[in-house]
C-alpha cells in the first residue's frame, strides 16, 4: 500500500489497529492508495467532515473506513461513529458521481464504492448491528472477507480517475479545446492533446506538501515546473477548510505580478473541490510582495498598519546606497523601526527564492504563531546564491517543521531541463556555480553515477543522469526536435522575421493556439524595439500579441486568449507555455556570468514543450558550443569538478555578483569615460601599486 501523505504518524490507536490488520493481510494491496485524515469536506452547516481512512484499490475499488473504539456496553458511541462514517461516505460518493467517467447511469458507480465500520471491541453476537447504516466488522477475518467480497474487474483508467477525484486534482486548470482534424499526423497540437489526455494526479511528494496541516513554519522546494505554486494553492484551500473558527485569515504573496490571476483561480478551483460554498474565500488575501498606492502589497500594507513611512523603489535604492537590495533594505528598515505584529493567521510565500531574510522575517511576523509556508525554487535563483536557512530567517533557533523537496518536473521536457541545468552551471564553458554533494544533485532529481555519496573532490569527473520518471513530459520525443536555435541572425530585423515565421508555422501548420506561444526577450534594455517590431510583423500575418512587458502597473492575466504572449525573463517567471522563443540572447553572451546564466536557465524552463533560442552575431558562438555539448550528453551532465583555485574563484564571483548594484555599474561607466578603457585603469592601478611597493 502507498501511504498518503508519506510518513503519516498514526496517533489514533483504533486507526493503527485497522491499518496493521490491512498491512499484515494477504489482500492484494500492493498498488492500492491509502489516505489518512483525507479527504476533508465542509458541509452545509460549515462543519468540517474528515475521512479517517480511505482506500483506493485497482482490485477492490474505493473503501471508506472508520475504526471505532466502541464496546458492546456503549452502543451509542458505535451509533455515533456509524453516523460519522455515513456523512464522510456521502461526500465522497457525491464527488465521485460528479465525474462522468466514474458514474454509470444515474446513481451507479463504474467501480466498487463501499464503507466498512471496523469495531474490534464489540461482539456481534450480543449486540444488534443491523440497525446501523454501514456494514460492521469486528475481527480481522471478517475485515478481510468483506474486502475480498468487493473484488471486481474494472478498467485501469477508472482507478486513476478515482484517485484524481479524491485528491482534488480535478481542480487543476482545464486544457484548451483543440481541433486537429485538418492537421498532419504528428503535429504539435496532436502531441499536446496526448499529454493533456492523461489523468491529472498529485504525486507522493506533492501530497505530502499539501495534506498536513500548517501549524508552524514549513517550506516546499523544487525545480521550476515541479508544481510548487499548485501545491501552495491547494494547501491554502486545505487550510481554509481545516479552520473551524470561521475567522482565520490567510495571506498569499509572490514576486511575479503576472501570477496574480492564476493563483486566485487555482485556489478557488481547489477549494470548490471540497466545499460548494465559496464564502470563506473572502478571508483570503492575495497580494504582491512590495505594493504601493495603486496596488496592494505586503510591505506597503505593513507600513500602513504600523504607521511607518513607505519607501518606493527609488527611495529605498537611494537610502541603501547600493549596499543592499532595495526591497531588502525597505523590509529591514520597517522591522528595525516598529514592532511588527500578526495581521494574518497564516501566510504563504511563493517564489521565496527571490527574497532575502528580511522580507521572509516580515512575513513570519505577520503570521500568527509562525504559521508560514515558503515555496522556493532550489535552482532558479536570480538574485542570490541560495535561499536563506531557517536559522537566518527566524534568528531564534526555530526550525522548519517540514521541509519538502519536489523532485519531479512536470513542465520542462527532460532534454531541455538537463541542457538548462548544464548552461546554468556553466559546466561546458566557464563554470559559475557548483553543486558540492551527491545529495544536492539527488534533491534536483538526478542520479549520480560517478560516486555513491558525499562531497565531490577537486578535479573529480562527475557524471549525473536524469531519468524519465523525474521529467515525464514529452519523454519519448527527440530533444533536438524540441530544442532548436539560430545564432546566425544578421541583425534585429532578420532575427524578428525568423521568429515571426516560426510562430506563424506553429499556428498555421502545427495547430498551436496563439496563447500556447511565449516570446521572451533576453535583452532587458531593448525589449521595446524587439516587441514593437515583432508585433508589427505578426500583425501583418493576422497574429495578435499580448505585451506583458508594456504593463508597468496593472496586474492582468499573463495569457490572453487568441494572443501570443510577449515578456521579459523576469515577468515570465512562474509562467509557462508549450512553445517558447528566447530572442536577444547575444545580450546575455556579453558576460556569461552567474546572473546571466541564471536568467537563461529561467527563460529555458518556461517551456513545457518546444524551445527556440536565437541571437545575433559572433557573441553567441560560446553559447552555441555549450548548447551542442549539452545536447550531445543528454540525459547526462558530464563534467570535471572545479579545482580548489577554480572553486575559490566561483565563490568570489558569486559574492562579487551579489554586491554589484546598478549604482556600481553607473560609477564604473563614468570611470571608463574618464580613463578610456579597463586596460588603462589596470595600468594606472599597477603603477600605483608599484609606487606603494617602493616606499
Amino acid at each position: 500500500m502507498n501511504i498518503n501523505p508519506q510518513g503519516f504518524e498514526i496517533r489514533n490507536r483504533e486507526v493503527n489497529n485497522l491499518y496493521q490488520a490491512l498491512a499484515q493481510s494477504d489482500l492484494s494491496l500492493d498498488d492500492a492508495e491509502l489516505f489518512f485524515d483525507f479527504p476533508m469536506y465542509k458541509g452545509d452547516d460549515d462543519n468540517l467532515v474528515i475521512s479517517q481512512m480511505l482506500l483506493i484499490s485497482p482490485i477492490y475499488g474505493v473503501i471508506i473506513f472508520y475504526s471505532s473504539g466502541a464496546t458492546e456496553y456503549n452502543f451509542e458511541a458505535l451509533n455515533k461513529d456509524d453516523r460519522s462514517l455515513e456523512r464522510v461516505a456521502s461526500f465522497v460518493a457525491a464527488r465521485l458521481l460528479k465525474n462522468d467517467r466514474l458514474r454509470r447511469g444515474m446513481l451507479a458507480f463504474s467501480l466498487p464504492v463501499n464503507t466498512l465500520l471496523y469495531s474490534p471491541l464489540i461482539d456481534g453476537n450480543t449486540i444488534r448491528v443491523d440497525s446501523l447504516r454501514n456494514p460492521v466488522v469486528a475481527t480481522t477475518r471478517e475485515l478481510i472477507a468483506s474486502i475480498e467480497s468487493f473484488r471486481k474487474d474494472f478498467a485501469e483508467n477508472i482507478f486513476y480517475e478515482a484517485i484524481s477525484t479524491i485528491q482534488g486534482a480535478k481542480g487543476l486548470l482545464k486544457p484548451e479545446d483543440r481541433n486537429i482534424e485538418k492537421l498532419p499526423p504528428g503535429s504539435k497540437a496532436e502531441k499536446i492533446m496526448g499529454v493533456e489526455s492523461k489523468i491529472l494526479m498529485f504525486d507522493k511528494d506533492q501530497q505530502e506538501g499539501y495534506i498536513p496541516a500548517l501549524n508552524g513554519p514549513q517550506r516546499i522546494r523544487g525545480l521550476a515546473g515541479s508544481g510548487k505554486t499548485v501545491i501552495l494553492a491547494m494547501k491554502v484551500a486545505q487550510t481554509l477548510l481545516r479552520d473551524e473558527t470561521r475567522r482565520a485569515t490567510i495571506l498569499y504573496t509572490f514576486s511575479t505580478k503576472s501570477l496574480y490571476q492564476h493563483v486566485i483561480r487555482l485556489i478557488q478551483r481547489f477549494y470548490r473541490e471540497f466545499h460548494d460554498d465559496s464564502t470563506n474565500l473572502d478571508r483570503l488575501t492575495v497580494m504582491h510582495s512590495w505594493g504601493g498606492r495603486s496596488n496592494a502589497g505586503v510591505y506597503y500594507e505593513a507600513c500602513q498598519a504600523f504607521g511607518h513611512d513607505f519607501l518606493t523603489y527609488p527611495a529605498a535604492q537611494a537610502a541603501s546606497r547600493g549596499g543592499m537590495d532595495p526591497f531588502e533594505f525597505a523590509c529591514k528598515d520597517l522591522l528595525e523601526s516598529v514592532e511588527v505584529k500578526p495581521l494574518f493567521d497564516f501566510v504563504f510565500v511563493d517564489e521565496a527564492q527571490d527574497y532575502g531574510i528580511y522580507f521572509m522575517r516580515l512575513c513570519t511576523k505577520l503570521a500568527r504563531d509562525k504559521q508560514v509556508c515558503f515555496g522556493a525554487d532550489i535552482f532558479q535563483n536570480i538574485f542570490q546564491k541560495k535561499s536563506p536557512t531557517a536559522k537566518e530567517i527566524f534568528d531564534d533557533g526555530t526550525e522548519f517543521l517540514k521541509d519538502k523537496f519536489l523532485e519531479v518536473c512536470y513542465r520542462t521536457p527532460l532534454g531541455i531541463l538537463v541542457s538548462a541545468h548544464a548552461l546554468g552551471l556553466g559546466v561546458y564553458g566557464n563554470q559559475v556555480q557548483k553543486i558540492e554533494s551527491v545529495g544536492y544533485w539527488e534533491d534536483l532529481g538526478y542520479n549520480v553515477l560517478s560516486r555513491e555519496n558525499g562531497d565531490f573532490q577537486e578535479s573529480e569527473l562527475v557524471d549525473v543522469l536524469r531519468e524519465t520518471k523525474n521529467s515525464p513530459t514529452f519523454s519519448h520525443e527527440d530533444t533536438r526536435e524540441l530544442l532548436s536555435y539560430h545564432f546566425e541572425c544578421k541583425d534585429l530585423e532578420d532575427e524578428i522575421n525568423r521568429v515571426a515565421t516560426s510562430i506563424e508555422n506553429d499556428i498555421m501548420r502545427e495547430g498551436l493556439l496563439p496563447e500556447d506561444i511565449l516570446v521572451i526577450c533576453a535583452d532587458d534594455y531593448h525589449c521595446n524595439p524587439y516587441f514593437n517590431k515583432l508585433t508589427k510583423v505578426l500583425s501583418v500575418r493576422d497574429i495578435h500579441t499580448n505585451n506583458v512587458h508594456a504593463e508597468k502597473i496593472s496586474i492582468h492575466d499573463f495569457k490572453v486568449k487568441g494572443r501570443v504572449t510577449l515578456s521579459t525573463i523576469h515577468k515570465a517567471k512562474g509562467n509557462e507555455a508549450y512553445s517558447v522563443y528566447i530572442m536577444g540572447t547575444d545580450f546575455l553572451c556579453h558576460n556569461l556570468n552567474i546572473r546571466n546564466r541564471n536568467l537563461l536557465f529561467t527563460a529555458m524552463t518556461r517551456t513545457k514543450g518546444w524551445l527556440y533560442i536565437s541571437g545575433i552575431g559572433e557573441l553567441t558562438r560560446q553559447l552555441k558550443k555549450e548548447i551542442e555539448m549539452a545536447l550531445n550528453n543528454v540525459p547526462h551532465i558530464r563534467f570535471t569538478y572545479p579545482t580548489a583555485k577554480e572553486a575559490q574563484q566561483i565563490e568570489h564571483d558569486i559574492k562579487h555578483g551579489e554586491r554589484t548594484s546598478a549604482k556600481d555599474l553607473s560609477e564604473l561607466e563614468a570611470m571608463l569615460q574618464k580613463f578610456g578603457s579597463l586596460e588603462n585603469v589596470q595600468k594606472l592601478l599597477d603603477e600605483q601599486a608599484g609606487k606603494k611597493g617602493r616606499k
